[in-house]
């Protein structure tokens, strides 16, 4: 695919519209320089027209004639007139006019364009009376004076101004396009030394220290902002995934060195039948409790994998919560009949969550597991199920044991974290029960938390999407 460049962009764009800009600025021009030269003609040839009118003298004749005195006159080279009195007879002409009746006095009194052998003129025709011998004889001659003058200088005046307009517009457009490049390429030398800060991220390293230039600049600072984001968030995975690994080789290294020993210890002497049986008996417990640790680490992995659209089984369903946790108390009887621990549960009967039946019981399977566990003896674990608001479904499972120490209750979701400092596996767990419930809610959409007091209780509050509208309550 063809890079495209943003500086080459916005170049062409400010240019294109200075271009337009300074072609419509060109137009204008034109047109009212055309206007402002054919009015200054338009004045040039009244006066030109009043000062022959003011060469018409009397004749001195019988006939009380009048003739044009036009030798103090001066026009400009390439002008024509005629005069004419009444009768139509022609009192003076300009000598460069060959033919007069090619300004004839027939016509409208005003402006006018002609063309005479080749050439444009813009004319002017006035009508006027002359009184000859006012107060006495007052003798009145009407007067025709067309004058005219050819065009062509009034256009080289009009085109020299556009030229003058153009090559100024062509000049501004060089040096805007220059200035629009130098200030778009400094303008972006902060995304540029953003781009080089980014490059240098590395798995290894997680290290981005973005250019104090991008945060003061208003459209950069959000993709800063985000892109701390996403490193701060991959340096998390990737040291999750690392803790991960570790804490995952340690749990296996030392579940096959357990039957590793087993196996060397039966082999360092002869044994009896009933001693081989009874140690592979504890080898076949032991590749148990390693395959059931494989197991825990697998679902993990898949449910932290899955995406909404593919797991339709995590999202798409819609469960009865109430059953789920029917399902884990049944399941789970036998050891709370041992711990001599009372389940509770109550709440909405046909209250529904957008999760699957499976993995929901497999949530409160083991979160109940531990609140029994960690309760003591005749105490209660009481599970609430009530909605939230008309798009959130909540369950509260609260029991009565020893509690959480509060710097261990930050650490309770993380993958094999055990509050006993020696990890000490009397309870039989690998610690990833609550990372798989955490896995189980996030994926789900909702959420899950713990709250804890030493020495009273610890509660667990799970938030889940509402699938359906919840039913009247059912106690059990």
């Amino acid at each position: 695919m063809k890079a495209h460049s943003i500086e080459r962009r916005i170049v062409i764009a400010v240019i294109a519209v200075q271009l337009a800009l300074a072609l419509c600025v060109t137009v204008f021009a034109f047109l009212y320089e055309r206007h402002a030269q054919f009015h200054t003609l338009d004045i040039a040839l009244r006066g030109r027209a009043d000062s022959l009118f003011g060469a018409v003298q009397d004749a001195d004749d019988a006939g009380d004639n009048v003739l044009l005195d036009a030798k103090d006159l001066h026009f400009p080279k390439g002008d024509i007139f005629v005069v004419r009195d009444t009768d139509g007879r022609v009192l003076g002409a300009s000598s460069n006019l060959k033919d007069v009746s090619a300004l004839p006095a027939v016509g409208p009194v005003g402006r006018f364009h002609t063309r005479i052998e080749g050439r444009e003129y813009h004319g002017i025709r006035l009508r006027a009376v002359r009184t000859i011998d006012p107060g006495t004889a007052n003798v009145r001659h009407s007067l025709s004076i067309v004058y005219a003058s050819p065009t062509g200088r009034v256009w080289d005046a009009i085109h020299g101004a556009l030229r003058f307009f153009a090559l100024t517009n062509l000049a501004l457009l060089l040096l805007t396009a220059w200035l629009v490049s130098f200030l778009v390429r400094r303008s972006m030398q902060p995304l540029g030394e953003l781009a080089r800060e980014a490059g240098r991220i590395s798995a290894p390293e997680w290290s981005f220290v973005p250019p104090k230039s991008t945060r003061r600049t208003q459209e950069l600072a959000p993709l800063v902002t985000s892109i701390e984001g996403v490193v701060d968030r991959l340096d998390q995975s990737f040291s999750q995934q690392r803790q991960f690994l570790g804490d995952a080789a340690h749990e296996l290294k030392t579940a096959v060195a357990v039957i590793k020993s087993s196996l060397q210890l039966m082999n360092m002497r002869p044994r009896s039948v009933a001693e081989y049986k009874e140690g592979v008996l504890r080898c076949e417990v032991d590749c148990s409790r390693l395959e059931e640790l494989v197991g825990r680490m697998l679902a993990l992995a898949r449910i932290e994998a899955s995406e909404p659209e593919q797991a339709g089984d995590t999202v798409a369903q819609s469960t009865v919560l109430m059953d789920g946790v029917e399902g884990a108390i049944a399941q789970l009887r036998p050891i709370a009949e041992v711990m001599q621990v009372r389940v509770e549960a109550q709440g909405h009967s046909a209250l529904a969550a957008a999760i699957a039946p499976e993995l929901w019981q497999t949530l409160c399977t083991n979160v109940l597991l531990n609140a029994i566990q960690y309760s003591g003896a005749h105490s209660t674990v009481r599970v609430t199920l009530a909605p939230v608001d008309e798009r959130t479904a909540r369950c509260v499972i609260a029991d009565q044991g020893q509690g959480i120490a509060a710097d261990a209750l930050a650490h309770v979701f993380h993958r094999f974290y055990r509050g006993d400092p020696s990890r000490s596996r009397a309870s039989g767990g690998a610690g990833l029960g609550l990372a798989i419930c955490k896995a189980i809610a996030e994926q789900a959409g909702g959420s899950i938390a713990i709250e804890s007091s030493p020495g009273i209780g610890t509660t667990v509050t799970i938030l889940l999407p509402l699938a359906v509208s919840p039913a009247p309550v059912a106690a059990i």
